[in-house]
């Protein structure tokens, strides 16, 4: 785990975000709201643009 930067946005009192992972090392998290997620990277993240599981992974999130 990353230093306390990292542990105090992951781990809170209530309520606490959803995490990215890359590679099994937490490198980020993400709050939904109504019609978007935020998201907080801890570090530059990976182009993810053509990964087959995309569409499917957006889809979930869509309202309609």
């Amino acid at each position: 785990m990353a230093g306390p930067h990292t542990r105090k946005a992951v781990w809170r009192a209530a309520a606490n975000p959803g995490i990215v992972l890359v590679d099994g090392e937490i490198a980020g998290i993400w709050r939904r709201n109504r019609d978007h997620l935020d998201l907080e990277a801890f570090q530059p993240l990976p182009d993810t643009r053509g990964h087959p599981d995309a569409a499917v992974i957006a889809s979930t999130w869509r309202r309609a």
